[in-house]
C-alpha cells in the first residue's frame, strides 16, 4: 500500500505488512520499511501486465484496476535510483505482454531471422519499459515533495509521460478499456488519454481504499491489545481514506457522466439512416502465404456475390489490399513493346476492380496500391518509381468517383525513417516499404456520404480522426486493413480494440474491414453494432444511423481540444509540485 509519510518512508508502523519498504539510503529494511527489492519486481511486473489481461483476447478489463494498483506498493518508499528500475520492470512487462506479436510479424513477413526478431523485440521491450521509469522518477518526485498528494498525482504524472512517449503503435493505457463502454466515453472529453485518466484514478483509489481497510484493521487489533496505533499510522489512514473518497469519488462521477453522454447520443435525432455493408474476403495475399493472385481473385468475386446477395445497400467497404495486385500508372517513355504489355495488364487490373464493384451491385470503396511504373528495356527490367496505398470509391456502376493517399505511413512497414540519410539501412531491412505520403488527409465523396478515410494504422493515434471530422465535417469513419500479417497472435484483436474508440472520440459512426479480421461496425455512442471475427469469408450489412452535422461548437470536446490533455497534464503536475512542499501527512 503506498506511502504518506514524510521523506519517502512507507505506510504502516514498520513490521513488514503490506506498504512497508526500503528506507532513503535504499537498503533493504532501513529506516521503516522491510520489503526487498526482489518483491517489488514481481508488484511491477504485475502491474505491467494489467494491459494485456484488459487487451484481446483476454478482455477481462476489469482487472486492469486492481493489477494497476500494485504499482503504487511497488514504488512505495524507494529512492528515485531504485524506483527507476522497478518502474522500468513493470515497463518492460506491459509491452513484452501487449507486443510479442511484432517480433513474429518482423520474422515471418519482414525475412529477419528469428533470433535477430527476437533480439530486435526484446531491444523495443527495453526501450519503451523507459516511459514506466519515468513514470516511477516523477513519483519519487512527488513522493519527496508531496507526499500527502502522492495518490491524487499519480494519474497525472502517468498521463504527462503517455501523452508524449513516443511510440511504434500507438497504444495508451485507457486502450484497454475498449470493451468497457462506459468507461472509454472518456474519449469524447479528451481521447485516450482521458481513459487513462479515469482509469489510474480507479486504480489509485483501490489502492488508498486497500491501505485504509489495512491500516483500520491493525488498529482495531491494537485497540483490542490496550494500545493505540501510532501517530504516523493514524494519518497515513486519514490520507488513505481521503483518496479513496475523492479519487474512487471522481471515478463514479465519470462513470455516470458516460452513462448520461451514451443515453443522449443515443437518442439524438438521426441526420439519415443507412445501410453499409462491411467485406471480409478472408483470404489475402502475402509474399510468403501459399495463396496465389488468382485464388485470392476468386475469393474476392465470390464475396462480391454476397455482397449482392445482402441485398440493397448505400455503400459497401472493402478492406485495405483487397485486390493482390497493385494499380499501375505509366510514366512517359520507354519502348513500345514493354508501353503496350505494362497498359494491357494497367487496364485488365482497373477492369477487375470496376468488376467487383458491379457485381456487388452497390456504391463501394475499396482499399488498393497503386504503383508508378517506369519501362525498362523488358517488362522484367521496368522499374517502380513510386507506390501509394489508397482508398478508392466507386459507384454502383464501378465507375472511379474518389480516391484517398493514406496520409500517416507505419514506420518500417510502408517508409524506412533515415533512409534518405542512411542510404545503407536498406540493405539491412530490404522488406521495408517504400510508399509515398499522401498530401492530406480528406474526406472521400461517394453516393452521397462523406467518408472519412482512415488506411489500416491510421485508425491508431486518434489525430487523423479527429482532424477529419474537426475540418470535413464527415458523416461517418471508414477504415479499411490487412492485418494478415499478424495471423495467429494478439495483434488483430488489439487493433481493433484502439480503433474502436474512434467512433467515441469524434461520435462519428466507424466502419471497420479487413482482409481476414476483426471487422466491425461501432455505432457513435461506442456499440459494436456488428463484427465478423477473424478467419473468417462474409459480408455483414448494417444499419447506421448518421448523426446530423451540428458544427463546431457542439463536436465533442476531444475533436475541439485535440491532444489538450498531454499539454495540461505536465502542467498541472508541475503546478502542483511547484506550489509548496509537502508537509507530513
Amino acid at each position: 500500500m503506498s506511502a504518506d509519510a514524510p521523506d519517502g518512508a512507507a505506510a504502516g508502523d514498520g513490521d513488514g505488512g503490506p506498504g512497508a519498504g526500503t528506507g532513503r539510503d535504499g537498503r533493504a529494511g532501513a529506516g521503516t520499511g522491510r520489503v526487498p527489492l526482489g518483491p517489488r519486481l514481481a508488484l511491477a511486473a504485475l502491474a505491467g501486465a494489467a494491459g494485456a489481461v484488459a487487451s484481446s483476447p483476454v478482455e477481462q478489463t476489469w482487472a486492469q484496476w486492481p493489477l494497476l494498483a500494485l504499482l503504487l506498493p511497488a514504488l512505495d518508499g524507494l529512492p528515485w535510483r531504485r524506483a527507476l528500475l522497478v518502474g522500468w520492470a513493470a515497463g518492460a512487462s506491459a509491452n513484452l505482454c501487449l507486443f510479442s506479436w511484432l517480433g513474429v510479424a518482423a520474422a515471418r513477413f519482414g525475412e529477419l531471422p528469428w533470433a535477430v526478431a527476437g533480439l530486435a523485440l526484446l531491444v523495443y521491450v527495453a526501450a519503451c519499459g523507459a516511459q514506466y521509469a519515468v513514470v516511477a522518477g516523477l513519483d519519487a518526485l512527488v513522493r519527496a515533495r508531496r507526499p500527502g498528494a502522492r495518490r491524487l498525482l499519480f494519474p497525472l504524472a502517468f498521463v504527462a509521460v503517455e501523452g508524449w512517449w513516443p511510440q511504434l503503435f500507438h497504444w495508451t493505457m485507457g486502450a484497454g478499456q475498449g470493451p468497457s463502454v462506459l468507461v472509454s466515453q472518456a474519449a469524447a472529453w479528451g481521447g485516450p488519454l482521458a481513459v487513462s485518466l479515469v482509469l489510474l484514478a480507479g486504480a489509485c483509489g483501490l489502492e488508498a481504499a486497500a491501505t485504509w481497510a489495512w491500516a483500520a484493521a491493525r488498529g482495531a487489533r491494537a485497540g483490542v491489545a490496550g494500545g493505540g496505533p501510532a501517530p504516523h499510522a493514524a494519518a497515513s489512514r486519514a490520507v488513505a481514506g481521503r483518496d479513496a473518497l475523492v479519487l474512487l469519488g471522481a471515478v463514479a462521477l465519470a462513470l455516470a457522466l458516460g452513462a448520461w453522454q451514451r443515453a443522449n447520443v443515443r437518442s439524438a435525432p438521426a441526420a439519415r439512416t443507412v445501410r453499409v455493408a462491411l467485406v471480409q474476403p478472408g483470404v489475402a495475399w502475402t509474399p510468403h502465404g501459399g495463396v496465389s493472385h488468382a485464388e485470392v481473385e476468386v475469393a474476392l468475386h465470390r464475396i462480391a456475390a454476397e455482397v449482392a446477395a445482402a441485398g440493397p445497400v448505400d455503400l459497401a467497404l472493402w478492406p485495405e489490399s483487397a485486390p493482390p495486385w497493385p494499380l499501375i500508372r505509366l510514366e512517359p517513355g520507354g519502348p513500345a513493346q514493354v508501353v503496350r504489355a505494362v497498359e494491357a495488364e494497367a487496364a485488365r487490373r482497373r477492369d477487375v476492380l470496376a468488376g467487383l464493384v458491379r457485381r456487388g451491385r452497390a456504391p463501394a470503396v475499396l482499399g488498393v496500391t497503386e504503383i508508378d511504373v517506369a519501362c525498362g528495356p523488358t517488362l522484367e527490367a521496368s522499374r517502380v518509381v513510386r507506390a501509394r496505398n489508397l482508398l478508392v470509391a466507386h459507384d454502383a456502376l464501378g465507375r472511379e468517383v474518389d480516391r484517398y493517399a493514406k496520409h500517416e505511413l507505419l514506420v518500417f512497414g510502408e517508409y524506412l525513417p533515415l533512409e534518405g540519410a542512411l542510404p545503407w539501412l536498406r540493405t539491412w531491412l530490404p522488406t521495408a516499404g517504400n510508399f509515398e505520403a499522401g498530401p492530406a488527409p480528406r474526406a472521400l465523396e461517394v453516393a452521397g456520404l462523406r467518408l472519412g478515410p482512415l488506411i489500416c494504422y491510421e485508425a491508431v493515434p486518434g489525430r487523423p480522426a479527429r482532424r477529419l471530422v474537426r475540418e470535413h465535417e464527415v458523416d461517418l469513419l471508414v477504415n479499411a486493413t490487412n492485418d494478415v500479417w499478424f495471423a495467429g497472435t494478439q495483434g488483430p484483436g488489439l487493433h481493433a480494440m484502439i480503433a474502436r474508440l474512434r467512433a467515441i472520440e469524434t461520435r462519428r459512426p466507424f466502419l471497420r474491414a479487413t482482409t481476414t479480421g476483426i471487422s466491425q461496425a461501432v455505432s457513435a455512442a461506442g456499440d459494436v453494432v456488428a463484427t465478423i471475427p477473424w478467419g473468417e469469408a462474409a459480408v455483414r450489412a448494417v444499419d447506421l444511423t448518421l448523426p446530423a452535422r451540428p458544427g463546431d461548437s457542439a463536436e465533442p470536446l476531444a475533436v475541439r481540444a485535440g491532444d489538450a490533455l498531454a499539454w495540461l497534464a505536465p502542467l498541472a503536475l508541475a503546478l502542483a509540485l511547484a506550489l509548496r512542499r509537502g508537509r507530513p501527512a
